[in-house]
């Protein structure tokens, strides 16, 4: 029996060659879960619903949801695998593809954040009042290294929403636009540059040189973002997973809390906390590309506003 870090590889093998679609979406953190049960822990049952339930969450179909799981059950030399976790596996798809209720679909469950769907509203909403564009109100814009290991970019979202909830505290809209861009409606004026300049600081010494979250490697974070998963239908304990205690291999909550506190008696003008308004050489440390934050002025039309939360707009 192979270890799970050589069972992952070798099943997401097998189930590119059986059609799987979207070869960079196939990871999850319910991935990490069945190959555990799999190489003898305790759970498989269990660890089958959750995978299905990601699966229907993610828009994959039924279909490809159970060829994706008997590529597993090949690689294992299960020619008849028990009804009962393909079963398992199904009933999760079901509940996992269900519309989300309308008091919850206004945040992502595992950043924290609110939805694109919500900002696009609030931003229309402002726009009407204003007639146009609203003046009071600038977009604090975060740009991501786009690409890379599905793992890394659930771990640098994780990471960025984080930082974000710290800074933003005072009831802004804070959205992820994409994979790739976080946004956030804020009102415009001086504090709004000196958060910009805070949340520089921040992520520089919680992404890596590469934008990347440091994080400790695809085994040990799966596990840890396997209990984000695990406890995601409850708020309190997603806060808690997302949160307080859940590190992923960068600072822990108290320290990021000090941190923010030190940037903000700092100022703007502190070492660290680089760049101007218009996001250009906004990056501390000389420049890096890795990452950006920037703030818009919004633009008089609506639709180029909403084409700002594009994660492809410059």
């Amino acid at each position: 029996m192979p270890g799970p870090g050589e069972l992952r590889e070798r099943w997401r093998g097998r189930s590119a060659e059986a059609g799987w679609s979207l070869p960079g979406d196939w990871w999850t953190p319910a991935v990490e879960s069945v190959v555990s049960a799999a190489c003898g822990e305790p759970g498989l049952a269990v660890a089958c619903r959750r995978l299905g339930e990601a699966r229907g969450r993610a828009g994959v179909g039924i279909g490809e949801t159970l060829e994706d799981l008997g590529a597993l059950f090949a690689e294992l030399s299960w020619p008849d695998p028990p009804l009962s976790l393909v079963r398992c596996a199904a009933e999760g798809w079901a509940d996992g593809g269900a519309p989300a209720a309308p008091d919850t679909a206004c945040a992502d469950p595992l950043t924290g954040l609110m939805t694109a769907a919500y900002l696009r509203g609030r931003l229309g909403e402002l726009y009407r009042e204003a007639g146009g564009a609203p003046t009071g109100h600038v977009l604090l814009v975060v740009d991501l290294p786009a690409g890379g290991e599905p793992w890394r970019r659930l771990s640098r979202s994780l990471v960025v929403a984080h930082e974000l909830r710290e800074v933003f505290r005072r009831g802004e809209t804070v959205a992820f636009a994409g994979p790739s861009r976080a946004v956030a409606l804020v009102p415009a004026g001086r504090r709004a540059e000196a958060d910009a300049a805070v949340l520089r600081t921040l992520l520089d010494g919680a992404l890596g040189g590469d934008g990347e979250a440091a994080a400790p490697g695809p085994d040990r974070l799966g596990a840890e973002l396997f209990a984000a998963e695990r406890f995601r239908t409850s708020d309190a304990a997603c806060g808690r997973a997302v949160g307080g205690d859940w590190t992923g291999g960068v600072r822990t909550r108290a320290t990021r809390r000090s941190a923010a506190h030190a940037c903000r008696r700092r100022g703007p003008d502190a070492p660290g906390a680089t760049g101007g308004a218009d996001g250009t050489d906004g990056e501390p440390g000389g420049g890096r590309d890795a990452f950006a934050v920037r703030i818009v002025v919004p633009p008089d039309d609506l639709r180029e506003a909403l084409a700002l939360l594009e994660p492809t707009a410059s």
